[in-house]
């Protein structure tokens, strides 16, 4: 069981900006549907064969397409905003810069990014001459 959920968790690592983004997208489906079926249950645009399939229930669509959509959102940044740090703090041509950053770079890299960035920081250290 332990194993199982330790290679999820390597999977999630892996695959987190493509989870998220493909959650996004879902889940701003998901409150569209909410919104249109709510609010413009008459207008010409509203994919009423989809809307009506939900009922009464509708209200819960729009509720669950504006939690997920933040939170997907949420972590959507979160992970962009990691690869945009990493990025800037790993293109640097001084050696002695690099080390300052390496820390932060090392975290980034191992715990919050797929491997081509554990990869990318193997290459570095080789690089500069690091252990």
């Amino acid at each position: 069981m332990m194993k199982n959920k330790e290679e999820f968790l390597k999977w999630l690592q892996e695959n987190m900006q493509n989870v998220c983004t493909l959650g996004f997208i879902l889940s701003t489906a998901l409150f569209y549907l909410g919104i249109v079926g709510e609010f413009y249950p008459d207008e010409t645009w509203n994919p009423t064969t989809i809307t009506e399939m939900f009922g009464n229930y509708i209200i819960w669509i729009l509720v669950i397409g504006i939690i997920s959509t933040a939170t997907f959102g949420f972590y959507l940044y979160g992970i962009i905003s990691d690869i945009r740090e990493f990025e800037e703090l790993y293109d640097t041509p001084s050696k002695s810069e690099f080390q300052r950053n390496w820390t932060r770079l090392e975290q980034l890299a191992r715990y919050k990014l797929p491997k081509e960035y554990r990869d990318r920081m193997a290459e570095a250290r080789r690089k500069f001459g690091l252990k």
